[in-house]
């Protein structure tokens, strides 16, 4: 008896040909405007996504003007230099106005400031990224250097946010946004790090004159450093050479460090330690015990809590 297969037919093996896409590309899914490199200012008055390719080297003046809202500018690792412009002016890239909903990302400026130990000189950009006025603007991944005036100012709008990016050798402040995250700010003249309403996160701040490494409501996780001025205002890692280590309402498990200020000065101290070499290790209105000292008052303060 023979056997009777109850299974379909088998189609043929042979492949029918190449695989074809079934998905959208990247720019079916943001069509993405280009913007060529090269020696002339733009200016983008749509919404849209922009994107860079290739270097944008100018004589003076601003680079890119963004004026309009919901509108995205990709560098895509590419440049924006200038370093003749003297006295310095313009900005890299511009936000006019108060537009919202603007990103700014994965590139790099170059002006053409230095600092020598004690001044900075040197001409190109007055600033690297400038947006005081605009609402949600997002700056991330870019680095910034050699600038005469301020890196990145956003303003404390709301929705200012600065992610990635890195600040080195501006003779103004470093960067100012609402939030501040996983960025570092170095070389600074003004504030390196200012976020004065806002919040501070992973973040490296270093000003070289009286102005303040840090700056903030929140810090965590970060490190403010100043010659002459306090190494952050706010809670957590500080040091300064003439003002206050670390300058706040509240400090909890933070370290700070002066030379001839304050090593740690707030309200309320909880398991901290602040080192001075000729002023206060802490002042402090409350010191909760487990906090430590080194100065000339150990803790000089009010009430000592156990």
């Amino acid at each position: 008896m023979g056997f009777v297969s109850d299974s379909p037919a088998q189609g043929p093996l042979t492949p029918p040909g190449a695989p074809t896409p079934t998905g959208r590309s990247l720019d079916q899914i943001e069509p993405r405007n280009p913007i060529p490199g090269g020696l002339s200012p733009l200016t983008i008055s749509a919404s849209g996504s922009y994107v860079l390719t290739g270097n944008l080297n100018l004589l003076s003046g601003t680079g890119i003007t963004i004026d309009a809202d919901n509108a995205t500018l990709d560098l895509n690792g590419f440049r924006i230099f200038q370093a003749s412009a003297n006295p310095a002016a313009g900005a890299a890239v511009s936000v006019t106005g108060a537009h919202t909903n603007i990103t700014i990302r994965n590139g790099s400026i170059q002006g053409g400031t230095g600092y020598n130990g004690s001044s900075f000189t040197g001409n190109g950009f007055a600033s690297g990224i400038s947006a005081p006025d605009a609402k949600s603007i997002r700056v991330e991944n870019v680095s910034i250097v050699k600038i005469r005036g301020a890196g990145i100012d956003l303003g404390a709008q709301p929705g200012t946010l600065v992610r990635g990016c890195l600040v080195d050798t501006v003779a103004g402040r470093g960067v100012y946004a609402l939030t501040i995250v996983d960025s570092s700010a170095k070389t600074c003249g003004n504030d390196a790090i200012y976020a004065p309403r806002g919040v501070v996160t992973g973040c490296i701040g270093e000003c070289t004159a009286a102005d303040d490494g840090i700056t903030a409501e929140s810090v965590a996780n970060s490190t403010g450093d100043s010659n002459n001025g306090r190494g952050i205002v706010g809670a957590s890692v500080g040091n300064s050479q003439g003002g206050v280590g670390i300058s706040g309402t509240t400090a909890a498990g933070c370290r700070g460090f002066s030379i001839s200020g304050a090593g740690i000065s707030a309200k309320l101290v909880s398991h901290c330690f602040g080192s001075s070499a000729t002023g206060n290790g802490i002042v402090a209105t409350i010191a909760v015990a487990s906090s430590s000292s080194n100065g000339n008052s150990a803790i000089n303060n009010k009430y000592l809590m156990p």
